[in-house]
């Protein structure tokens, strides 16, 4: 991870693709490769790479298990991100994606607040690009006209 921020990406992947072949039965390297696709802002890849790792854990070793809530929190953020961008694929009505983007606008919310109570100082990171992207929705529901959302009594 550390090659990678100091912009030596590609011999980061190449260590990774060492340590696949050495241990191919390893989560850690995946969820790696999922982080690196995330800072590229390559949302398809970095959740292709969650999923491996999830599916390479194991329910005995108990490293995995605190890994298997960091990779739940990450699906998460990824799928948020997936399914922001599928909106410009779909053709929508207007009232189906106001309603869409609400729906977008309340997982993106409820993400925030678990993640407020998650201490591990990577989740927390999250909270801004989260928080931003909770703003963008706001504008695009009042770009959009979308009345306001019914409160709660």
């Amino acid at each position: 991870r550390a090659m990678s921020q100091y912009g030596q990406a590609d011999q980061a992947q190449r260590l990774l693709n060492r340590i696949v072949e050495k241990h191919p039965e390893a989560p850690e390297p995946h969820f790696i490769r999922g982080k690196m696709a995330l800072s590229r802002a390559d949302y398809a890849e970095a959740e292709k790479h969650f999923k491996q790792a999830k599916a390479l854990l194991r329910a005995s070793n108990i490293e995995h298990k605190q890994l298997d809530e960091t990779l739940g929190i990450y699906e998460r953020f990824v799928q948020v991100y997936l399914d922001r961008d599928r909106l410009f694929t779909r053709d929508l009505s207007q009232d189906d994606c106001i309603a869409e983007i609400r729906h977008l606008r309340e997982r993106t919310q409820v993400l925030s607040r678990d993640i407020n109570g998650d201490s591990k100082p990577e989740i927390q990171g999250m909270l801004f690009f989260l928080e931003t992207q909770d703003k963008i929705f706001e504008k695009w529901l009042d770009e959009m006209g979308a009345p306001p959302e019914p409160t709660l009594a």
